[in-house]
């Protein structure tokens, strides 16, 4: 079935990795053409041989990039989530032509969970244990503010910062309602209940 864009899950889904390798290789790129110029910039300048050297290993993780991306491209289905779940294509199909609760920062469905700007994070509902806010400072001062879903295997997270206090309650409260297996607030009893879930979760998946 396909959606509102005129594209199924999984053709968003792999358009997105497909974007993000296209990403990588031009930031891997813009990162190696600095580099090589800074190199014979100090080089042609200094005759700095040491500082030539140091500049040309940075420039290896413009090469890093620009590898990592083409391998995305030629293989857009080899990333985590596909590693995670063998059907996340069939995942991507449903929970994009079930949606019934989306805003700017999540979509849910009749059995998922993702952020609405990370199509890779499509999560079951029943694989949540936790949500909270967590909040970073720079000097002193709010940098950032993210809601984390902690999840049966890992977690995923969705940016806040900026957003209005009865955006946040929105989520939240949508967030709790379908997720029936997820506390609410980061405490000391709810990551004893989230090592738990997990603990449990595994053994009756360890096979899986």
């Amino acid at each position: 079935m396909r959606n509102i864009v005129g594209m199924t899950g999984r053709e968003m889904v792999i358009n997105s990795r497909k974007q993000i390798g296209k990403n990588r290789i031009i930031l891997g790129i813009i990162l190696f053409l600095v580099f090589v110029c800074m190199a014979l910039l100090i080089g042609i300048g200094n005759n700095d041989t040491v500082g030539v050297m140091f500049i040309c290993a940075f420039s290896l993780v413009g090469i890093g990039c620009i590898i990592n991306g083409i391998m995305i491209l030629s293989n857009p289905t080899n990333g985590k989530p596909f590693k995670k779940y063998s059907n996340y294509p069939e995942m991507a199909d449903r929970h994009f032509s079930q949606i019934w609760y989306e805003d700017k920062a999540i979509i849910i469905s009749q059995n998922y969970i993702s952020s609405k700007k990370n199509l890779m994070t499509i999560t079951p509902l029943d694989e949540v244990f936790l949500i909270y806010i967590r909040k970073t400072t720079t000097y002193g001062i709010q940098s950032g503010k993210d809601i984390i879903y902690e999840c049966a295997r890992g977690q995923f997270i969705v940016p806040i910062y900026g957003k209005k206090s009865a955006e946040v309650d929105t989520i939240f409260q949508n967030s709790g309602y379908a997720c029936k297996n997820a506390r609410i607030g980061y405490s000391a009893d709810n990551l004893t209940y989230l090592n738990q879930a997990r603990a449990i979760w595994n053994q009756q998946h360890q096979n899986s």
